[in-house]
This record gives structure tokens, C-alpha cells and sequence, in this order.
């Protein structure tokens, strides 16, 4: 008798908690799901790389590199910088040769904090068209944030070989040579 009222007051107790329980473990529950939800409409809205209409009918019209570097740089201005190399890495397989989508490559990669990645593509870049001034820039700028001074150094000169008036160049040289302590570099720079 006694174990019979024992177990009658475990079941009530028990059913008094439930509704408590279930209440608690649907609400994590709910925010479990609301957690995946929002995780898989980010993960999705991050690989929908989406170009607008009039570029994907150009693109349709006439597949070109061309085509592909306004596509990734209408993904770049609205700072989709994964779908801009998407682009870009489009690009490259219709003019592997090209100096600008290689240097639009690496400058993605940068902007999207992959500076160790955007090297390749930026050296390929130069190396095609040393010419150009941007790339060896971006190409200082990444070597500055790898912590690699003596390389950004090499990039800065080459940039102000290009345009000697570059107050870009002339400021990441000074910070480069401060960099690796080179004070008289800096002096004789400054004259």
C-alpha cells in the first residue's frame, strides 16, 4: 500500500513537471532550429552568387573574361567578395593571360582577408604586366600585413619606379623602412 501511494506520488509529481519540461525542451529546441536556420540561410545566401539580370543576359549573349570582370566587380562594390573570385576564377579560364583579372583576383582575396592567397594571383599579375602600378601596391600592402617588410619593400620601389609621385608608394616605403629600422633609408628617402 504504501509503495502503491509512493508510486502515485511520483506519477503526480512527475505530471506536474512535465508541461515545465516539455515547455523548456521545446524552447531549446526552437532555438536550436532558429540557430540551423539562420546558419543555413547564411551558408546559402553566401554560395547564391547571384549577378543581376542585365550581366547574366550579357554573359548568356557572350561569355567573355570581359563579361566575367564586370561581374565580379558588381560582386566586389556590394562586398561578395567569395562570388567576385568565383568570377574572377571564371575569367581566368576564358584569358589565363590576363593581367587584370589576376590582379583582381589577388585584390578580392585581400578584401575578403585571404592575404596569404591573394600573393599567387597578385605575382602572376606583375609578372605578365610589371607595368601596372596597382598590383605591386597590393602586393606591398599584403607583404605588410603577412609581416614581411624586406618583400613589401621590393614592391613599394617598384611602384615608385612606375610613378615616382605615388604619395601611396612614398608612404609604404617610410612605413616599411621604419619597419625594419632603417632610418637613414627613411632620411635619404625624404631628401
Amino acid at each position: 500500500s504504501s509503495d502503491l501511494r509512493a508510486m502515485s506520488v511520483s506519477r503526480n509529481v512527475a505530471t506536474a513537471r512535465r508541461p515545465v519540461l516539455h515547455r523548456r525542451f521545446r524552447q531549446a529546441f526552437l532555438l536550436c532550429l532558429a540557430i540551423v536556420a539562420s546558419g543555413a540561410a547564411g551558408a546559402s545566401a553566401h554560395a547564391a552568387c547571384v549577378a543581376p539580370p542585365a550581366l547574366r543576359a550579357k554573359l548568356q549573349a557572350h561569355p567573355s573574361a570581359a563579361v566575367w570582370i564586370e561581374i565580379g566587380n558588381w560582386y566586389g562594390d556590394h562586398q561578395q567578395f567569395s562570388c567576385a573570385h568565383d568570377a574572377f576564377r571564371s575569367g581566368l579560364r576564358l584569358d589565363p593571360r590576363s593581367a587584370q583579372l589576376n590582379y583582381l583576383l589577388g585584390l578580392s582575396l585581400y578584401e575578403a582577408d585571404s592575404p596569404q592567397e591573394a600573393v599567387d594571383p597578385l605575382h602572376r599579375s606583375i609578372q605578365l604586366d610589371a607595368s601596372v602600378i596597382k598590383p605591386h601596391l597590393v602586393l606591398a600592402t599584403v607583404f605588410m600585413r603577412l609581416g614581411q617588410p624586406a618583400d613589401a619593400e621590393t614592391e613599394w620601389r617598384a611602384a615608385l619606379k612606375i610613378d615616382s609621385t605615388s604619395a601611396m608608394a612614398q608612404h609604404g616605403l617610410v612605413e616599411t623602412l621604419m619597419a625594419q629600422h632603417d632610418y637613414s633609408g627613411v632620411i635619404a628617402l625624404l631628401k
